[in-house]
């Protein structure tokens, strides 16, 4: 498993990580007894910026508040977590734009978050390398292995389209964060620059999103991510498809919520090529 590459893997995602049961960061706990207990490989914050760009809140609405937990709060727990878990499995860290308020947010968002971590991130340059863009950056010189990205971080933007259009385009190799975007259940993944793929599953399209799901598994600039799995049988075929982040709202006491034996699994060998 060391070996397999970020994008030949699933992994178990929270969806919402501010409003669950759990506690934030235990949500990243795992638990060998009983997998389907946390072990999340991702957790998602959905957050809003000050009108004076300098700084952002958590909560589901959009618009900024100061009496909410901040931004900063939760990166805090982040970097206390991964200094008490040497060497830990990377986690990816959404981060849903509900509000944005300046022209400058994507070099706002990020040096914020750089004055507020002591992790280390993993960065779309380092993907991107010499090539023109993101993806072929990610076709020309693939994912790092799971073993490569201990005690790392990814971070993505997700939320409204034309900021994650704006944040990606802004100065990419600049960028702390990647952008993902929305696939309808029937679609195609694909943008220059941004490899990761966000489709809101509902089982009454189970057999489109499971093709593109599988169609996409052994192509290294896609990164799938599915919300909201809250069903067993949701849960279990965005798993034999393919689907890279699994987002549940379904944290523990689902013995069904789980990817296996490890926080990380291959993906089915009927599926993946080695790509």
């Amino acid at each position: 498993m060391s070996q397999l590459r970020y994008n030949q893997a699933s992994t178990k995602a929270s969806h919402n990580s501010y409003q669950r049961d759990e506690p934030f960061v235990d949500q990243l706990t795992w638990h060998p007894d009983k997998t389907y207990n946390a072990g999340c490989g991702a957790l998602e914050l959905d957050i809003s910026q000050s009108s004076d760009g300098l700084e952002w809140s958590v909560g589901h609405a959009a618009g900024y508040r100061s009496d909410y937990r901040q931004l900063s709060q939760f990166l805090v727990d982040l970097n206390g977590w991964s200094a008490d878990n040497t060497g830990h499995d990377v986690i990816v860290l959404y981060l849903d734009l509900k509000q944005t308020r300046t022209n400058n947010f994507p070099s706002q968002l990020d040096d914020y978050i750089r004055a507020h971590t002591s992790f280390v991130i993993y960065t779309p340059h380092q993907l991107m390398g010499d090539s023109d863009n993101l993806s072929n950056g990610a076709l020309a010189n693939g994912w790092p292995t799971l073993d490569e990205l201990r005690g790392q971080f990814i971070i993505c933007v997700t939320g409204k389209e034309e900021d994650k259009a704006t944040y990606a385009g802004t100065a990419p190799r600049q960028r702390l964060c990647f952008a993902d975007k929305d696939v309808a259940p029937d679609g195609v993944p694909e943008s220059s620059n941004r490899v990761f793929f966000n489709t809101h599953i509902f089982h009454r399209d189970r057999e489109k999103w499971m093709r593109s799901f599988a169609e996409s598994a052994t192509r290294a600039n896609v990164i799938t991510r599915a919300y909201v799995a809250d069903s067993e049988d949701n849960w279990n075929d965005c798993l034999s498809s393919g689907c890279n982040l699994i987002a549940t709202d379904r944290i523990s006491n689902h013995s069904w919520a789980t990817v296996g034996n490890q926080r990380y699994v291959r993906q089915p060998p009927n599926i993946i090529t080695g790509s």
